[in-house]
Parts: structure tokens; C-alpha cells; sequence
């Protein structure tokens, strides 16, 4: 892989903003760079054995939990036990911080290059590296545009062609991001045990039907790896998600609140929880 240290004529160094997004300083802007860039984020293998066509199952869109997460049945049961979460077990996440990932060829070259930067910016502030093409085991993440809606399976799955969708409307480098989290294998921020602490679900206004979406899970199912609740993660909902009334379905006890459902970059807790996941 390439060092991306060499991409630049300055160490690179991020920094918080006052929204707590990161950002990149001393950019060298050179002719060379957004190609050096593109390179950064990925080491393009090849693919001959993955399916550059979502198979005709993924025509269809999956059960999906909380508005934008498909669970396998066994993460189901893991999410809902006492004893077992999605989170902590290991067998979720990609060895090594290695993700593989391959486009459906329908996905046009311009939203193709919005993915390569969206997971730029992942790998340059945690340790996980991701790769186009499949692993020695042909496994990969299967981007695809067919279905509506944004989703994704929660983490590794050992699969070849595991859909990440992003169909109309979420060629967002934020939701990207927030979709590739969930592969990673991160739930939503507002999910946490210690949420009432922070934020009010105000039940009245959820869209009749999806009041599981806003479920809150014990600290036996959902890790916070240590980091403190976060409204400007980008894996918290708007205040507004699923709202019946055009009135808030979430409302911040604290101040911070206005950065609920930011959708423009990893923050620094974000980070630190990938870090912490992947043990680096």
C-alpha cells in the first residue's frame, strides 16, 4: 500500500473544528495529488471471481432494521441476547482492519469516485485500510445502486458480494460513510444505554410503525468502547428521522444538540471508536 505520508509535502495532521468535524491541514494542492489520493484509500487487486452484478436476491431489499441496517437472523439473536452483541464479537470484524469491497457495474464512474473518497476520508483517520477487489477468500462488500434506500448488513459477514446499497438519493459522501460504519460493524449513536441521558425520544411524533428505530439497548448489547455520547456523530439520527408531524422525534437535553444528524465527516469520538473496535 502506498504510504500516504508521500502524498503530501507536509505531515498531515487533522483537526477539530467547532462542529468537531475532522479536517485535513496542509494540504499540498499539486497536480499529483488527486491521483495519489484515490491511491491512498485503496490497492486495487482485481476481481475475477466477484460478481460485478448484484444477484437477483439483492433485487430485492432485505428486512430493514432501524431504517437502514439489514441483520442477518444470527445478528438478530445476537443483537437481542443478554450475553452476546453484535458489537463485540470479533467474528464481525474485518481481520486485520482490511475491508474489501467491489462495484456492482452498473454504479457510474462519478459515484464511483464519491465511494473512493467517502472511504479516503475513513482510512485517514483510523486504522482501517480499504482494498477494491476480494479477499483470499473472495469476500467482499458488494456496493450496489438497485434497490431504494441507503443500507447496510452490519460488519463482516464472510461472504462474497455482501450488499451495501446506496440507491437514489445517498450519494452523499456522509451517508456513505455512515453506510460503510454499519460494515464496519457500528449501530446508531442514539441507540446507546445511556442515551436518556442526553437526548428525549418524543414518542407522539414517530411515524406510527417504526417506534423500533428508536429502541434502546442495554450495555450488554451495544459497546461505547469508552468514548462519551456524541451528537455530532455521524451515526446519530436528525432530530427529525421518522417524524409523523414534521416535529421532533429527538430533542437534546444538552447543548450540541443543532449537530444532530450531521452528515459531513467522521467526528473525533467516531474515530476513536473505530480505533478502539480495531484495536489500533
Amino acid at each position: 500500500m502506498i504510504d500516504e505520508a508521500s502524498c503530501y509535502s507536509n505531515e498531515s495532521k487533522y483537526s477539530i473544528n467547532t462542529h468537531r468535524h475532522l479536517k485535513h491541514t496542509q494540504f499540498e494542492k499539486s497536480s499529483t495529488m488527486k491521483h495519489c489520493f484515490l491511491f491512498v484509500a485503496l490497492v486495487f487487486l482485481g476481481c475475477a471471481s466477484c460478481d460485478t452484478t448484484a444477484n437477483p436476491e439483492s433485487k430485492k431489499t432485505p428486512k430493514l432494521f432501524e431504517g437502514d441496517m439489514a441483520l442477518t437472523p444470527e445478528q438478530l439473536n445476537m443483537l437481542f441476547s443478554k450475553t452476546r452483541n453484535g458489537v463485540k464479537d470479533t467474528r464481525l470484524r474485518w481481520p486485520g482492519a482490511k475491508v474489501y469491497f467491489w462495484f456492482d457495474s452498473r454504479i457510474p464512474e462519478n459515484h464511483r469516485n464519491l465511494v473512493i473518497n467517502a472511504l479516503v476520508h475513513i482510512q485517514t483517520y483510523t486504522c482501517v485500510r480499504f482494498y477494491q477487489g476480494a479477499n483470499p477468500n473472495n469476500e467482499y462488500i458488494l456496493v450496489t445502486n438497485n434497490n431504494a434506500g441507503c443500507y447496510s448488513y452490519i460488519g463482516y459477514l464472510r461472504t462474497a458480494g455482501q450488499q451495501l446499497n446506496l440507491g437514489p438519493g445517498c450519494m452523499y459522501r456522509g451517508i456513505i460513510i455512515h453506510e460503510f460504519l454499519h460494515a464496519l460493524g457500528f449501530y446508531h449513536e442514539q441507540s446507546t444505554y445511556d442515551r436518556d441521558t442526553y437526548v428525549t425520544i418524543n414518542w407522539k411524533n414517530i411515524q406510527s410503525g417504526y417506534e423500533y428505530a428508536f429502541d434502546k439497548y442495554t450495555n450488554q448489547q451495544v459497546n461505547n468502547f469508552g468514548v462519551p455520547y456524541d451528537y455530532a456523530s455521524i451515526m446519530h439520527y436528525g432530530p427529525y428521522a421518522f417524524s409523523s408531524n414534521g416535529k421532533p422525534t429527538i430533542t437534546a437535553k444538552l447543548s450540541g444538540g443543532d449537530q444532530m444528524g450531521q452528515r459531513e465527516g467522521l467526528t473525533y469520538s467516531d474515530a476513536t471508536k473505530i480505533n478502539r473496535m480495531y484495536n489500533c
